[in-house]
């Protein structure tokens, strides 16, 4: 059972509200109600594909002029104002319409994270492998994965054809060593939270995008190198790491808030 703040959501709804809420996919009509008596507009229904897809409310556009960045995107080609009551059709036609549709990080289309199919195993000399192709599914939190805090794993290997290394994959987790493929795009959000078995790491210059909070507390991490290409240095990225030496990309135009915060950087 995932937890919601809301008062007026019916019990069989309580679980997928609640996995929506956990995600940030939804935050209500208030802190304590859902609204689930009433009318769903076009624009709140975009709000929430949008979130889907990567985008970020604040940051990205506005809720309330959600059709802006949809039909940028597709979704949309004008047929919507937005204030218009969605209807069963409607959630049909906006759903498909975003299966093709590029997610934020570019690791894949929303139907390509659907389909991904990982395969998962651990070796005698604790190495956990992934194979695949596309991108891995994000995750509530390290306690979630299909291998949890395993403390038998040392080293972790990903397999070229994966896009997209998963929220909370393997956060709190031992590893010494890391290897991922050129065929990566992006890491998700506090992917490697409480790691603190690795003390220098070059992410692949494939790599656009790392997450917030991706390295946060990885406390005996002390040396990283940065893809070329990267633009944005997410918030809390590298937070209570044990970073002492990072070189900046040219390519970078935004360092967020704390992302180096309280990390004895020279």
């Amino acid at each position: 059972m995932f937890y919601h703040a809301f008062t007026d959501v019916p019990a069989w709804a309580d679980t997928v509200v609640g996995y929506a809420y956990s995600i940030s996919l939804t935050a209500g009509t208030s802190q304590t109600t859902f609204g689930s008596d009433l009318p769903m507009t076009v624009t709140q229904y975009l709000t929430f594909l949008l979130k889907v897809l990567g985008y970020d409310s604040e940051k990205d556009f506005r809720w309330d002029q959600a059709t802006i960045l949809a039909e940028t995107l597709g979704l949309t080609k004008g047929e919507y104002t937005g204030s218009e009551e969605m209807t069963r059709g409607d959630l049909a036609v906006l759903s498909v319409n975003a299966l093709p549709v590029q997610m934020k990080d570019e690791s894949g289309t929303l139907l390509e994270h659907i389909q991904a199919e990982i395969e998962w195993s651990i070796d005698e000399a604790g190495t956990l492998h992934i194979s695949g192709k596309g991108p891995m599914p994000d995750y509530i939190s390290y306690s979630t994965t299909p291998w949890g805090a395993d403390g038998s794993v040392h080293s972790v290997e990903i397999a070229d054809g994966i896009t997209y290394i998963g929220e909370c994959a393997f956060g709190m987790m031992q590893i010494h060593n890391i290897s991922l493929p050129d065929s990566l795009v992006s890491i998700g959000d506090s992917a490697f939270y409480g790691c603190t078995g690795f003390s220098e790491y070059t992410v692949p210059d494939s790599v656009k995008y790392i997450g917030h909070n991706a390295f946060y507390h990885t406390i005996g991490l002390e040396e990283i190198v940065l893809p070329k290409d990267l633009k944005t240095i997410s918030a809390g990225c590298f937070a209570e790491s044990g970073l002492f030496d990072i070189t900046i990309p040219d390519g970078v135009v935004s360092i967020e808030s704390g992302a180096f915060n309280l990390e004895p950087i020279y």
